[in-house]
């Protein structure tokens, strides 16, 4: 016996926004839109406090990560008797980074429970901290090779590239759907744009901080949440699967 998958399910942005969805985006907007002015008309409690280190915006950012993993493991888990093996091995693979992701943003716990960094991070970490994204090797941050120049690839590819083609290919829809990859409504593609816009652009031009990074870790881990949750492809993860003799 084995599953017989949904057939290609049409656009889902048509769907009314989960209450969830609304509250998120209210408040994902208020922080964003509070974190320009302060960013431009008051630097220094945006420096000091707003994007502070373990500060508020920082542990929210690891809440969103951490819920994400788990949305994506409760999801391997729940099609596990009903999915073929990519489909779990995939949400499993988005889980472990998301998890990775979020233990980074604290440092793997050093600051909360008071670790002492080894003679290696103290070495090459760029803040003495005890993660990988801060390491500085022959004068390259890994932060902005990987984690910033390669996270910004693989989203553009996905946003450009796959969005377009699970739209209008029925193959790469399938393909996509079978290896549990969840897309991106429409407003999810605009957000991460807008999202850009905001931090990389309006303050980047308007106000000399060289912190709005924080706040840009913020709005993008709670939007690719929302992304990951209730993506374009939600009816394929609702659909009750029917198994074929």
């Amino acid at each position: 016996m084995k599953p017989k998958l949904p057939k290609a399910q049409p656009s889902y942005d048509t769907i009314s926004m989960h209450p969830i969805e609304k509250i998120t985006l209210g408040y994902l907007a208020f922080f964003l839109i509070l974190g320009i002015y302060l960013a431009i008309f008051n630097q220094s409690y945006f420096d000091s406090v707003y994007t502070l280190e373990d500060g508020i915006l920082e542990w929210l950012t690891v809440i969103a990560l951490f819920t994400t993993a788990w949305v994506c493991c409760k999801r391997a888990i729940q099609f596990s008797a009903t999915q073929k093996k990519q489909f779990i091995v995939m949400n499993l693979l988005f889980a472990g980074i998301f998890f990775f992701a979020a233990g980074e943003e604290i440092s793997w716990g050093q600051r909360l429970f008071d670790w002492q960094t080894n003679e290696y991070f103290t070495q090459f970490n760029a803040q003495n901290e005890t993660n990988l994204h801060n390491l500085k090797v022959n004068g390259i941050k890994i932060n902005q090779l990987i984690f910033g120049l390669g996270f910004s690839i693989i989203l553009l590819t996905y946003l450009l590239v796959l969005a377009p083609l699970y739209n209008i290919n029925s193959k790469v829809h399938k393909f996509l759907d079978q290896w549990g990859i969840p897309m991106p409504k429409n407003l999810h593609i605009i957000g991460y744009f807008v999202i850009l816009i905001a931090v990389e652009v309006i303050i980047k031009e308007l106000s000399e901080t060289g912190r709005r990074g924080e706040l840009t870790e913020f709005v993008t881990s709670f939007w690719v949440l929302l992304n990951v949750t209730f993506p374009k492809n939600t009816l394929f993860y609702q659909t009750s699967i029917e198994i074929e003799p």
